[in-house]
């Protein structure tokens, strides 16, 4: 990996980047971070302004970038958080994907799991799951893994946690509502999405998993 220290927002150091790139040959940028390379001395990063000089930068560089990005604080009703600034950084992306780390987490050991939020191409991709493992040498092994639904509870969707919740056995209404933390509005809806589906359906007055699933 080639690196180049920026001290300006990128719509402000193109001409060196691009002489950068021409001389090492790289074909992919990694950007890091969104709140430097978009707003620099510009500061706010809510306005249009920002985000449409920001993605004007990225087309005249014309290479594929991965841009590393904060998500907005707050405590948010939906599972997925948002990039913090203007929506236009969502909307001119052609993929995000949210980073999330495991709770279950030890020192040594850490799991994540990447989740894709948005793609502008075409449909969204499973999950991908990453294990990092800290060796006493102080080596640092990467690898991949199946994701655990239960470790990420609070960032898929309700539908995955009802079929997640389902594999224990079929659940009344009440239970489920209790043990996923959501509205009735909300598990109504994802029922009745899987139900059309033929993943779940109606057993009496509980819900369970359907051969299918």
């Amino acid at each position: 990996l080639y690196y180049r220290r920026c001290t300006l927002p990128l719509i402000d150091d193109i001409e060196p980047i691009q002489a950068y790139i021409e001389a090492t040959g790289a074909d992919l940028l990694i950007i890091d971070s969104l709140g430097a390379a978009a707003g620099g001395e510009r500061g706010e990063l809510k306005g249009a302004e920002s985000a449409l000089l920001f993605n004007t930068a990225l087309r005249k560089l014309k290479k594929t970038s991965l841009i590393i990005a904060q998500t907005a604080k707050g405590d948010q009703s939906d599972r997925k958080k948002s990039i913090y600034g203007s929506t236009f950084y969502t909307y001119y992306a052609r993929n995000i994907f949210e980073l999330c780390r495991s709770e279950d987490s030890q020192d040594d050991t850490q799991h994540f799991a990447l989740f894709h939020r948005e793609c502008n191409l075409g449909k969204r991709l499973a999950s991908i799951g990453i294990r990092m493992e800290y060796a006493e040498d102080g080596g640092i092994q990467i690898r991949r893994e199946s994701v655990s639904i239960a470790e990420f509870m609070g960032k898929v969707s309700c539908s995955t946690r009802v079929l997640e919740a389902l594999k224990g056995g079929k659940m009344a209404p009440k239970d489920l509502k209790e043990a996923l933390g959501v509205s009735y509005q909300n598990l109504n809806g994802a029922l009745n999405r899987l139900a059309k589906q033929r993943k779940v359906c109606r057993i009496g007055k509980e819900w369970g998993l359907t051969e299918l699933e």
